[in-house]
């Protein structure tokens, strides 16, 4: 007997269900809630650009998807605490989440993601509102971290990235860029984080070229460092060509003290 072909709707549905990973953008709560009835096995999901994504649909997600690893969650501005503090409760083994632009996202959350997901390799809290006492949590329970961005997170301080640099030795990336990051920040990542590869401290107006110039000797890894709108001027960039070799590129001049990105 010929066996039986399944029909479009039935194909695509074992297809949703077999997928791994799912990407959506511009999305909606009903868009996400179908989902998550068809495709309860996804590890990762990429929800980006959603500002009408809230927390229920969230919620829901984390309810039915118990595999997920790796969320993104970017741009999706409606969403609270109440839901990612959910995700994280329920899901010990996230081990990446992007909630860049998530700015209802507080502390409550970083606390949260610290007591309950120690495994975390990469984190994106940039333009929330989580602050040092976040970040500190972090830096105690998180210690495999190897890529955090916290950017336009205005109220980190150098204590906040002092404690990342002294609990997360194996950080690759960091961006505090438009934080109070000052020379003390950048002294410490260069003292307790030899491996690091990228570093993003643009608008960090109190990061000068004694803070470059002692990641430049120590932080041999590097590839990578923005430092555009910072105190930084060309004797801090030399010191990046000569001791990690980098191309740099300036902007601006000098008594601006405004320098571009060094590749």
């Amino acid at each position: 007997m010929p066996r039986t072909l399944p029909n479009s709707t039935q194909s695509h549905s074992m297809s949703s269900h077999m997928q791994k990973t799912h990407k959506l953008e511009n999305a909606m709560d009903i868009t996400i809630l179908r989902l998550t009835c068809v495709s309860r096995n996804m590890t990762s999901i990429y929800i980006s650009n959603s500002p009408m994504v809230t927390d229920h649909a969230i919620m829901t997600l984390a309810r039915k998807c118990s595999k997920l690893v790796d969320v993104t969650l970017s741009g999706c501005r409606k969403i609270t605490d109440a839901s990612i503090i959910f995700l994280a409760m329920t899901h010990p083994n996230l081990t990446s989440l992007n909630l860049d632009k998530c700015g209802n996202v507080t502390d409550a959350t970083a606390v949260t993601l610290a007591n309950h997901c120690p495994g975390l390799r990469c984190l994106n809290l940039s333009c929330t509102c989580v602050a040092d006492v976040g970040v500190v949590e972090l830096a105690k329970k998180c210690k495999h971290l190897h890529s955090i961005q916290i950017g336009w997170c205005v109220n980190v301080t150098d204590r906040g990235i002092k404690a990342l640099a002294q609990g997360c030795k194996h950080l690759r990336h960091i961006d505090v860029s438009s934080t109070n990051a000052t020379d003390e920040s950048i002294v410490e990542l260069s003292n307790k984080c030899p491996n690091l590869h990228n570093l993003c401290f643009n608008e960090c107006v109190n990061v000068t070229d004694a803070g470059v110039i002692a990641l430049a000797q120590k932080c041999l890894k590097l590839k990578y460092v923005n430092l555009s709108a910072t105190g930084v001027t060309s004797r801090g960039v030399q010191a990046l060509s000569d001791y990690c070799g980098l191309h740099t590129r300036m902007s601006g001049t000098e008594s601006k003290r405004v320098c571009a990105t060094a590749l």
